[in-house]
């Protein structure tokens, strides 16, 4: 085995896992842009491809390391997360420029525009997370300071329903005002649908994008995405607010304990823009990617499962490109670290695989953190791409090693949420609480564990899976 290969199976990885092609996703490890953004970074970051699912995993020392500097220079400085936030909106603006190109003239451009345009929107994506990196790690150490403090004071149900209430958010998050937008559609003057429906383009044209891809929005489909709403309400934010500060006096928070609340509210916010930002720079380069599919008469797929700086004229041209792409179809590894990228396929990908993905225990009760409280029983549904999200049904446990916006109307369907991973922050803890369904995050392996049709219970008060019978997977 590759000497990097075994010294990443040395080390404890936090792993996130969704739909994903190398070409959107590897990117995103701006190792490099984190580090210039804010003068550290991590050692690694590697991503593993298969069947386009993405396993994304941070170094845990990385992610405690840096939240001790964070919290350090937060007691220097009470505003450096503000500052850094605005850092990184004037480092992503720098790309808008591109967005409008590929909105209004892509198919004009020459050979070396399209190709230029491409290879900075690689750059959009790396800069779309690059000093924001820094959320995950503070997010997950704040996650733990507020939990441990309510285990001094309440236990059992009543210290996840203090958990939950203090770490929801108090401003609507993007997914929620589509969901309002779309609700008002749905109840205007069918004169005004239209309307409606073209002006919600103009403000979510990049709402179909994943990390596979994107599709263009048309007034149709918005239309019927409008009709599909049963209901909407939304979240009393000033409630929440209330709920907080009387938690605050009941507990006895110190002003040091009620800034944790207000970083980690700071943060979901700054999560979510980090999100509506990633997708734009994703919509655009897909956009991108399809123009020179086009013209080269290649198959996107090959395209994205390239990396934006492997797509040239001279690499299309001579099919050395496509011959790395069909290589890394059935499986790639990409190590990242500072100023270097390895890529690893074939019998070493093979390889290392099966060494990191050891047989999980047969348990029988899965524990995490609750995220969205409530009780519900139903069949397991194990999704790990957007294809697999059609098997849910109503009245599933949706199970996933995280979730992400594309999730959303399989997660309408479910009884309840569980992922692997994931902090108060993360997208499943959101719309869980938006949804109003039980929901169970940073299991470490439900995922693993559980199989599709295994009735289980979720018991989110409790931050607990309970499997009640082992039924036979359907073939």
């Amino acid at each position: 085995m590759h000497p990097e290969l075994k010294r990443l199976l040395k080390q404890e990885w936090y792993t996130q896992g969704f739909a994903g092609r190398p070409a959107f996703l590897t990117s995103a490890c701006s190792i490099d842009v984190m580090h210039q953004g804010l003068g550290f970074s991590y050692s690694t970051i590697f991503l593993s491809f298969k069947e386009d699912y993405c396993e994304f995993n941070y170094p845990a020392k990385g992610l405690k390391e840096h939240a001790e500097i964070i919290l350090q220079n937060l007691k220097e400085n009470p505003n450096y997360l503000k500052e850094k936030r605005n850092q990184y909106n004037q480092e992503v603006a720098a790309f808008e420029n591109d967005y409008k190109i590929v909105e209004t003239k892509i198919e004009k451009l020459s050979e070396n525009e399209l190709f230029d345009v491409l290879h900075r929107l690689g750059n959009a994506i790396e800069t779309g997370v690059g000093t924001a990196h820094m959320i995950e790690g503070i997010s997950i150490r704040l996650e733990h300071e507020i939990r441990h403090f309510l285990m001094g004071k309440v236990k059992g149900k009543q210290l996840n329903e203090a958990f939950s209430t203090l770490t929801a958010p108090t401003a609507q998050s993007y997914l929620n005002y589509k969901e309002e937008l779309l609700w008002n559609i749905k109840n205007a003057l069918k004169e005004k649908q239209k309307e409606l429906a073209l002006k919600f383009i103009e403000r979510f044209y990049w709402i179909t994008t994943n990390f596979t891809g994107n599709t263009i929005l048309t007034i149709p489909e918005v239309l019927k995405e409008a009709n599909r709403i049963k209901k909407f309400q939304k979240p009393d934010f000033d409630a929440f607010a209330q709920q907080k500060k009387i938690l605050f006096e009941q507990y006895g928070f110190s002003e040091r304990e009620k800034k944790w609340i207000e970083w980690a509210e700071f943060l979901t916010e700054w999560q979510d823009e980090r999100k509506e930002k990633m997708y734009k720079a994703v919509f655009s380069l897909a956009q991108v990617l399809q123009e020179v599919s086009k013209r080269y008469k290649i198959d996107l797929k090959i395209l994205h499962y390239l990396l934006p700086f492997e797509i040239t004229p001279t690499a299309l041209q001579n099919k050395t490109a496509q011959k790395t792409a069909k290589k890394r179809f059935h499986g790639a590894l990409f190590s990242k670290s500072l100023g270097k990228t390895l890529i690893f396929d074939g019998p070493e990908f093979t390889e290392f695989e099966k060494a990191i993905h050891q047989q999980h225990e047969d348990v029988e009760k899965i524990t995490g953190t609750g995220a969205s409280l409530g009780l519900a029983t139903g069949p397991v549904k194990i999704c790990t791409n957007i294809k697999s999200l059609e098997k849910v049904q109503e009245g599933d446990v949706l199970v996933a090693s995280m979730t992400r916006p594309e999730y959303v109307s399989a997660m309408k369907k479910a009884c309840a949420i569980v992922t692997d991973e994931g902090g108060v922050t993360c997208h499943a803890a959101i719309v869980g609480r938006e949804l109003g369904i039980p929901c169970v995050i940073g299991t470490k392996n439900a995922s693993k564990v559980l199989k599709d049709n295994w009735i289980v219970q979720v018991k989110a008060n409790h931050g607990e899976v309970v499997v009640l019978e082992k039924t036979e997977q359907e073939k």
